[in-house]
């Protein structure tokens, strides 16, 4: 998540032999901390060299991938139009793809439920044949890391 720090922790020092670890960051020239921990704050990519001088000359280089995480979940829309335009086609929550495993049913005034997907990807867009233009009720349990936490509203399907 943006602003959290991230420790890198490469293998410490066996004993009887001197290695120096050397971190770069790619595309950015800065002087990072030597040792075998590397604190990062954002996202790049990062190189460890440990090179060991006695007995023996020695390197090895690992280069690792740091990416910001998607930590919260944007607006949840109330209404959507899956009308084949492109624009609002599907049920889209953004942040979603975040937390795999999320699941999300749909019912509809009578509590009948018309959708239900145990690892919801944006990708509720019903056909018209499928369902009717109308208001809808949806329960969104999403797979945060720590507990799963439920969400409940009303969506309007509207294709005009």
């Amino acid at each position: 998540c943006t602003g959290d720090v991230i420790p890198i922790l490469a293998p410490a020092q066996a004993d009887g032999f001197d290695w120096i670890y050397t971190w770069e960051m790619q595309d950015v020239d800065t002087i990072l901390p030597t040792g075998n921990q590397l604190e990062v704050d954002m996202e790049g990519s990062y190189t460890l060299t440990i090179s060991m001088v006695e007995p023996c000359v020695q390197s090895i280089s690992s280069t690792v991938l740091v990416e910001e995480a998607v930590c919260e979940l944007g607006d949840i829309p109330n209404v959507f139009s899956p009308n084949g335009d492109i624009v609002n086609d599907s049920f889209f929550i953004e942040g979603l793809q975040g937390f795999p495993n999320s699941t999300l049913q749909v019912y509809n005034r009578w509590g009948t439920l018309v959708f239900e997907s145990e690892n919801y990807q944006n990708n509720w867009s019903p056909a018209a044949e499928d369902l009717s233009d109308g208001t809808y009720y949806f329960i969104l349990v999403v797979a945060f890391p720590n507990s799963p936490e439920t969400f409940t509203g009303e969506v309007t399907v509207l294709r005009k």
